[in-house]
């Protein structure tokens, strides 16, 4: 990962012109940026390799949600099997005279 830095007089000139802070703000702001914790930057690659990561979970994801899917729908299957003849059956000796 790369590290970035910031040149405090060169923050605070481009906020007072750019930005048209007052100098005061400006060194404000910059002494804020300057006092953040530092942070690595992503570089492609390490972005890169999180894609593949995040992609392979929701893969691995997606197909535990298709075989709930199936499985679920196999049950209402079997179970609309079991109810629809019996129902059928008890309508047709409803209507025996």
């Amino acid at each position: 990962m790369t590290a970035l830095f910031f040149d405090r007089s060169t923050l605070t000139r481009t906020l007072q012109h750019e930005a048209r802070l007052s100098r005061d703000r400006a060194e404000a702001i910059a002494d804020a940026v300057i006092g953040m914790p530092r942070m690595d930057l992503a570089t492609e690659a390490d972005v890169a390799r999180s894609v593949t990561v995040v992609t392979a979970a929701m893969k691995e994801h997606v197909a535990a949600t298709r075989f709930d899917l199936i499985r679920t729908l196999a049950g209402f299957l079997a179970l609309q099997t079991a109810i629809v003849p019996g129902a059928i059956l008890d309508a047709a000796s409803i209507l025996k005279p």
